[in-house]
């Protein structure tokens, strides 16, 4: 049960960080170099934070703030990857390849939440007596 009520809440952060902030908060209308713009920053930077918010509860502050930093470095590389490869192949909204990398760039971000969840309950890192 630990194990998928944190990976929900890493879920519910992602839904919010990659939907609702994004689509509100970060359009990213500049021809900024993905790497260099400071709006696709602020949207590592909400990942960050998100995922920091949603451990402070449940573990260590400096164990949370590090897996914040490290969501910030992996959703970057996700992100920045998937930029990359629409430029590079030309599968942009609305073609099927499109979907199709929309879909590989979620699953490595679930990935990244479901190597978080279970590094962090493997190791005890997470109190597991808050969520009982």
């Amino acid at each position: 049960m630990t194990y998928l009520t944190i990976f929900l809440f890493f879920l519910v952060k992602h839904t919010i960080c990659d939907l609702m902030l994004q689509g509100t908060l970060r359009f990213r209308a500049d021809k900024t170099p993905y790497i260099k713009s400071p709006k696709a920053h602020g949207h590592y930077m909400d990942h960050g934070i998100g995922t920091f918010l949603v451990l402070i509860w449940f573990c260590n502050p400096y164990i949370a703030l590090c897996v914040g930093i490290l969501d910030y470095i992996a959703h970057w590389h996700i992100d920045w990857f998937k930029s990359n490869f629409i430029e590079w192949s030309g599968w942009r909204f609305p073609t099927a390849g499109f979907w199709w990398l929309q879909a590989l760039d979620q699953t490595l971000h679930f990935v990244t939440y479901y190597i978080f969840t279970v590094y962090l309950v493997d190791n005890e890192l997470i109190d597991v007596t808050i969520l009982l």
